[in-house]
Parts: C-alpha cells; structure tokens; sequence
C-alpha cells in the first residue's frame, strides 16, 4: 500500500513519520518548493510518541503525487478540501481511495464535485470525524512533536473502503500495541476502539 499525503502541516507531517514506522511508503506533496527540497535531503527529527529521524520523500509535482499513493491522505485545512479535489481530479485513478483527515464534510464536497464530472474513475471517498494525531511541527520543518495519538477514530466511507479500513486499523492495531480491537458500523460509520 502507497501513500500520498498532500498537505505539509503538523498532521501530514506526522502521518508521514508514523506511516514509517508502520513500513508503509509515502510521498509528501507540498506547494512549497524548499521545504519539499528539504524533506528530501535531511530527516524529519519526531519527538513524543512517534520518535525517530525520519527521511520523508515529497513532491510539488501533483500529477506524480496523485499516481503514486493507493490512498491519497488530504491532511489540508477543511477550507482547501473544494481547491484540493479540484486540482486532484485530472489525474485520479481508477480504485483510487481518498480520505480526509479531519473531514469536516470533505468527502461530500468531494463527491458533489465529482459527480458533476465525466471522467472521474471508480474510487471510494472517506473522512475521519477528526485528527488521529496530536502534533507541531517546527517553524523551519526540521523537527515534529507528535503529542498524542487518539485511541478512537471514526470515519465514513463512500465505496469499497477495504484499503481505508486497512490504514486506520493499522494506526490503531500499532496504537494498543496488540490488544484486541473491535470493528463497530453504526450508521455507515466505522469505529475502531478497545473490545471491553
């Protein structure tokens, strides 16, 4: 499984070095050319409970980006998801997943605008109901703080989510470290948390 993470704040950033830990492969894209030249020559240096110095490969190329990931990771502010579809959908494929992390209603804006295209391929839309990771990156990006990571994430899907509930099952399996997990769908939201 390939990740494509577009954003290049504290919840990408953090997603991209615990995706490491996890030995999944990811690519960054970023609008920001030195900051991209940066994550590619120097290791991102995590602190809290992700630690480690982690190479980070990105791009301000999005066609590559967009080819590269199985799942495409939006880790953006909620206002930039409409811009974010926008500009992802000439390059879409087909069984593609895309999740949003922090959906504030992503995966509807991305649906709506789909739908009113022709040449969207075969692919499922999701969104948690908020930020798996509590984080802050350093002003000069050399440096993350991974803070937390949450025990529950709910999310929603729109397709066949298997690839989406394979990443978060993995986020959350690391998580507790082996205990074991439960799958809730309630409402066509599906729960990760603790069997009690």
């Amino acid at each position: 499984m390939k990740i494509t993470i577009i954003g290049a704040g504290n919840t990408a950033v953090a997603a991209a070095c615990f995706l490491k830990t996890l030995g999944l492969s990811s690519l960054i894209y970023t609008r920001r050319e030195e900051r991209a030249k940066q994550w590619n020559q120097f290791p991102v240096k995590a602190s809290g409970a992700c630690t480690g110095s982690f190479s980070l490969e990105s791009t301000t190329d999005l066609k590559t980006a967009v080819h590269y990931g199985d799942i495409l990771l939006v880790c953006t502010l909620a206002a930039d998801h409409e811009t974010v579809v926008s500009e992802i959908a000439p390059y879409l494929q087909a069984h593609q997943s895309i999740l949003f992390f922090n959906g504030c209603w992503g995966a509807l804006k991305a649906y709506r605008t789909f739908s009113k295209r022709q040449d969207i391929p075969p692919l499922t839309i999701g969104e948690t109901a908020n930020m798996p990771f509590i984080a802050a990156l350093s002003q000069d990006g050399s440096e993350i703080l991974i803070k937390g990571i949450k025990e529950e994430i709910a999310y929603s899907a729109a397709g066949d989510d298997k690839t989406v509930i394979l990443l978060v099952a993995d986020i959350v399996e690391c998580l507790v470290k082996g205990e074991k997990m439960i799958l809730r769908r309630i409402f066509g939201m599906v729960r990760f948390g603790l069997d009690q």
